[in-house]
């Protein structure tokens, strides 16, 4: 099964815009061009995440929506993101999923404020 199979199971696929961060710049963080990515599958759903951090441990941080986008989706940890609903949230976290054969398909996960 590949992204768009299992999109067209979605009953109405979710659009958000990413601005992916690019840094900071003298005037605060800066960012890229919004892109607009769909299908997506938007889950509101309080998790606990492990995020980066300067030392080697790590923090743990609440993420309360978690975005389920096509393979290929760029949107590294501080990027906007803005929700079907018009909210603005920042990313925590990113993961690329590849299915390795498995029956569920290729995708990228993105973890929100």
């Amino acid at each position: 099964m590949d992204w768009a199979d299992f999109a067209a199971q979605l009953p109405a696929p979710h659009t958000i815009l990413i601005e992916a961060y690019a840094g900071t710049s003298a005037y605060g963080p800066a960012f890229a061009t919004p892109v607009s990515v769909t299908p997506c599958l938007v889950d509101h759903k309080w998790r606990r995440v492990r995020v980066s951090t300067q030392d080697a441990a790590g923090a743990e941080v609440i993420s309360s929506t978690t975005v389920y986008c096509p393979p290929g989706t760029v949107a590294p940890p501080l990027s906007r993101v803005t929700l079907p609903s018009g909210d603005v949230a920042k990313v925590l976290d990113a993961a690329v999923h590849d299915a390795a054969g498995l029956p569920i398909p290729d995708h990228v996960e993105l973890m929100l404020e």
